[in-house]
């Protein structure tokens, strides 16, 4: 009697664990069923948001090549020292042909960064700093008679002392522009040589751009009246572009 009770308290605990078991398995298998579920709705929602960062790099790699050449057309020009924000900023002064918003952009910015600009040009050319310490001197100022001739003439002798050519001859600019662009570049670096491989009209022919500042006009003693802020503003503008490319060359 004994050995029939034990036999039938082992049957019924052994029934009980089943069903435990088979509860289990059950609850595991709602579990996994519920994480996939909470799985593939996360995996879709990382695809999509690396689907927006790729549009936004691939937007922002066209703003990046577009800004500089469409700002060169205005005799501005790109620094190393601006930012992703103030390039969408210039990008909607382009796009919506705001030549105003685009001049007291670029103005505003070089007052605001003289310091920082006019450092990195002497840290990336020692050799120039009396030149470059001259032509800060008088956009302090005011001297624009000086500063903007300085400007035009330091662009020549740094782009002549790192490629030995002469950045204001069209055939000697674009053999350096040609080289350069067959080799390996990051993108910001290719920028810059698309831009100094168009025609702009600081370094154009002088009568393309009559109202616009000519380094042609001015050296040679044709424009007389180029003394003005913007002028010398753009003139720095460009000495920084310039320093810019060399510095990545050295």
């Amino acid at each position: 009697m004994t050995l029939a009770k034990n036999i039938n308290r082992n049957q019924e605990a052994l029934e009980k664990a089943l069903l435990v078991v088979s509860q289990f398995n059950k609850l595991n298998i709602g579990y996994l069923q519920s994480q996939t579920v909470v799985l593939s709705k996360a995996a879709q929602s990382y695809f999509e948001y690396i689907n927006k960062i790729q549009e936004a790099i691939k937007e922002s790699s066209h703003k990046l090549e577009n800004v500089p050449i469409e700002l060169s057309k205005h005799n501005w020009f790109v620094c190393n020292l601006m930012t992703i924000n103030e390039y969408n900023e210039l990008h909607e002064f382009i796009i919506n042909n705001d030549n105003d918003s685009i001049d007291n952009f670029m103005m505003n910015y070089i007052n605001q960064y003289y310091k920082d600009i006019k450092n990195s040009l002497i840290n990336n050319n020692p050799s120039r700093e009396i030149f470059i310490n001259e032509i800060f001197k008088s956009f302090q100022k005011r001297n624009y008679i000086t500063s903007i001739p300085l400007c035009l003439i330091q662009a020549d002798g740094l782009f002549l002392d790192t490629f030995n050519k002469k950045v204001f001859q069209s055939s000697q600019r674009k053999d350096v522009v040609s080289v350069k662009l067959s080799d390996e570049l990051f993108s910001a670096e290719r920028f810059m040589y698309n831009v100094l491989g168009s025609r702009i009209p600081i370094y154009d022919s002088e009568d393309s751009h009559p109202n616009m500042l000519n380094r042609h006009r001015i050296l040679h003693g044709i424009d007389i009246d180029y003394a003005n802020q913007k002028y010398c503003y753009q003139s720095i503008s460009f000495l920084k572009f310039i320093s810019d490319i060399v510095s990545k060359t050295k």
